[in-house]
This record gives C-alpha cells, sequence and structure tokens, in this order.
C-alpha cells in the first residue's frame, strides 16, 4: 500500500508532455516572455508533480536573470533571448495522480 493509504493498484497515473518550439526569424536578437500554467489541485487525493523542466532550474518569481520562474498560481515564465535564425525547443512534461474512482476534469 502506499504512504497516503491508497493501493497504487487502484491509482492513476497520466502522463502529459509538450514540446514549446520557438523560432526567431528576424535579423535581430529577440526577446520572448511566455506563460503556462501548471495544473493545480484543489483536492489531497490529486497530486501533480512537474517531471520537465527540473525544479532546481526554475526560479521565485521576478528573480533577477532567471530564463525560467514561477509566478502566482503556479505558473511557469520563460524570458528567453534567441539570437536571429536560433530555434529553441521547450520541454513541459507532468504527471497527474489520483484514484481511479475519482475523475480529473480540466486537462483533455
Amino acid at each position: 500500500a502506499a504512504a497516503d493509504g491508497h493501493s497504487r493498484a487502484t491509482g492513476r497515473r497520466t502522463t502529459y508532455e509538450v514540446v514549446l518550439s520557438v523560432t526567431n526569424n528576424k535579423p535581430t536578437t529577440e526577446r520572448l516572455y511566455f506563460r503556462e500554467p501548471l495544473p493545480v489541485s484543489n483536492d489531497e487525493r490529486i497530486v501533480v508533480k512537474l517531471l520537465a523542466p527540473a525544479e532546481r532550474d526554475i526560479g521565485k518569481k521576478d528573480e533577477p536573470g532567471r530564463e525560467l520562474t514561477r509566478e502566482d498560481d503556479n505558473i511557469l515564465a520563460w524570458r528567453i533571448d534567441l539570437k536571429p535564425g536560433e530555434k529553441r525547443e521547450i520541454p513541459l512534461k507532468f504527471t497527474v495522480e489520483h484514484p481511479a474512482d475519482l475523475p480529473v476534469l480540466g486537462l483533455e
């Protein structure tokens, strides 16, 4: 049995993965700023775990010099400088674990 009292056999884990792809087609270096919300659970039986990017790479809100920060309401915010012609792929991957009999809405 799991530490929370729920058997792993009766639980469900779903992994979500997105790759954000950005390219600078301009002849000058450009700064991109974009935000991506992570799911927030209001039920302790639903556990959201961030797999990528790594927690060690995420700074606090408005932390100077950080490319990636976590803002209010569990929103990840990137500030990226892209050189002319530069392309970046940014992975975002997380799991949602919950009892099998507990429906999880809003992720599809």
